[in-house]
């Protein structure tokens, strides 16, 4: 999980090195992880929120939230607060967004085995010249 985490982070700095604004980041990073818990999720047969939830906290706009409240006076303050509920509802959408991949490769993956499997019948794999 800390992996995960970290590699969320990853995208997430990588993001704004390239100059990115700061919402894209964000959400390139929580569909990574979305992703990625998703998969990890299926193959060790637990949910995929064991995954994405302590991967995606690294993500969170907890210092942009303290910034905004200790500003709250202002317009500037009112904006950083509005800036930390987009960034919140765009991790969110963006770990849901990455989840939905994952699950949507998965099931036409077993559709296209469906359809593909009884066509061909009982196929065994092809081996190399010279191999064993």
């Amino acid at each position: 999980m800390a992996l995960l985490g970290g590699g969320a982070w990853l995208v997430n700095l990588l993001g704004m090195q390239l100059g990115w604004d700061v919402l894209v980041p964000v959400i390139v990073a929580a569909v990574v992880v979305g992703a990625a818990g998703e998969a990890i999720g299926l193959r060790a047969r637990m949910p995929a929120v064991v995954w994405a939830v302590p991967a995606s906290l690294p993500l969170l706009p907890g210092l942009t939230i303290v910034r905004g409240i200790l500003e709250l006076g202002t317009i500037a303050g009112v904006l950083t607060v509005v800036a930390a509920v987009g960034i919140g509802f765009a991790l969110g959408a963006g770990v849901a967004f990455g989840s939905i991949l994952v699950a949507v490769a998965r099931q036409a993956g077993e559709a296209a085995q469906a359809v593909v499997l009884p066509v061909l019948g009982d196929v065994s794999p092809v081996r190399a010249v010279g191999a064993i």
